[in-house]
């Protein structure tokens, strides 16, 4: 399994909440946020994660510590997807403009053709329709 999803697993074990503005939130809670709130919790992480005490190989990690640091995991990886997700957003608006400028571009040239007809060839084509 995944490093991220043994974050994700561990945040609901472990009941972990988040604080913002909006006060205590849950991990499903994250997703409903703007990326800017949610850089502003994993700021709010990140210093507590670096406050951590020099690493002792010889003590056990508290759980404040870990949970800041599963807390931090998680935020990192919705900001992440929640960039990812935009980013297509981004791309699949501007593939779809090309189309339409395309597709703009291909019925002026059939109407340029069209018109480049002679009359007799309007007509028999307008006969052939019927």
């Amino acid at each position: 399994m995944s490093e991220i999803n043994n974050a994700f697993i561990e945040a609901s074990r472990r009941g972990i909440r988040f604080t913002s503005k909006r006060g205590s939130l849950t991990t499903e809670d994250l997703w409903n946020l703007s990326l800017t709130e949610l850089d502003t919790i994993a700021q709010n992480l990140h210093k507590q994660v670096e406050q951590e005490p020099e690493k002792s190989f010889i003590k056990k990690r508290t759980v404040v510590s870990k949970d800041s640091k599963v807390a931090f995991e998680v935020v990192l990886h919705i900001i992440n997807t929640k960039l990812s997700e935009e980013e297509k957003k981004e791309e699949a608006i501007i593939k779809k403009q090309k189309k339409e400028k395309l597709l703009a571009l291909i019925d002026s040239k059939e109407n340029e053709a069209l018109s480049s007809k002679s009359i007799e060839e309007l007509k028999a084509e307008l006969a052939g329709i019927d």
